[in-house]
């Protein structure tokens, strides 16, 4: 499968329709914090895992089982969830199309997801969870699943503050991260993962508070050199070259006559 065919958005199904709606019924009406967007491995991320991870965080989801990256691309250019405009999203998306797509089309088509987010919410950070595991001890079409977690990897994370979780060490031979149809994950399984991704979350928390506090630093030093200047300019004379004229002559009053004789002279003729 090309690429070209799995960037294509593709709406809900008529199944997935009413389930579809009823979901943007429950929508916030204003802004949130996070939004967990995707297949069922979204869908079913417990709340206590999310609020564990983000913590003091409104939070909602942008998730139903069985999508494909198609679907996903098709919600954001909806608008349908325009009005929730997150300031921080985790993307799990791709492994239903294993099966057909090829490595470069999934991550090519994951990416353009994480490219319209960008221009549509401006969110401040994106959080891309890689495939995981699945099938009889992670071995589903594994050479295809990590070779696209590795070209995704490298395609999301030349975006400024987009974030690749590789999740393959922490769920990779643990049976108790998965249920039954070793598919989807189980409580244990959500946990391991949201260690992940909270160790990204937290790395860019800490980039935040470092870019904010050289920022802080800027806006301080160029509000106290415009201080300064503005007191030189007010004070301006201070810093002026002093004047080459000399003040004019005067000239000297006639001396004080000496003797008796010279005084009534003085007195007589002014002189």
């Amino acid at each position: 499968m090309c690429a070209a065919q799995v960037v294509v958005p593709e709406a809900p199904t008529p199944d997935k329709l009413d389930r579809y709606k009823k979901q943007l019924e429950k929508l916030p009406a204003s802004a949130v914090d996070v939004l967990i967007a995707g297949d069922s491995l979204a869908s079913m991320w417990p709340k206590t895992s999310l609020r564990a991870t983000f913590e003091d965080c409104r939070i909602t989801k942008m998730s139903m089982t069985g999508d494909r990256i198609q679907n996903t691309l098709w919600k954001v250019r909806s608008g349908d969830f325009d009005r929730v405009k997150p300031r921080m999203i985790v993307l799990i998306v791709g492994t239903n199309n294993l099966p057909k797509g090829s490595p470069p089309a999934i991550a090519a088509a994951i990416d353009a997801v994480v490219g319209e987010m960008i221009a549509r919410w401006s969110p401040e950070a994106i959080f891309v969870v890689g495939i995981p595991p699945r099938g009889p001890k992670g071995t589903f079409k594994t050479v295809r699943r990590k070779k696209t977690n590795e070209l995704t990897g490298v395609a999301v994370t030349s975006r400024p503050n987009v974030y690749f979780c590789d999740v393959d060490a922490a769920l990779g031979g643990d049976t108790a991260a998965y249920h039954s149809d070793l598919v989807h994950l189980s409580d244990h399984g959500y946990t391991l993962m949201s260690i992940v991704v909270k160790s990204a979350y937290l790395e860019f928390r800490s980039a935040k508070v470092a870019a904010d506090l050289a920022e802080a630093r800027r806006t301080r030093i160029a509000t106290s050199e415009k201080k300064r200047d503005g007191a030189a300019a007010r004070s301006g004379r201070a810093f002026e070259a002093p004047s080459s004229k000399e003040p004019p002559a005067r000239h000297a009053p006639p001396a004080a006559p000496r003797s008796f004789l010279d005084r009534l002279v003085y007195l007589v003729l002014g002189r």
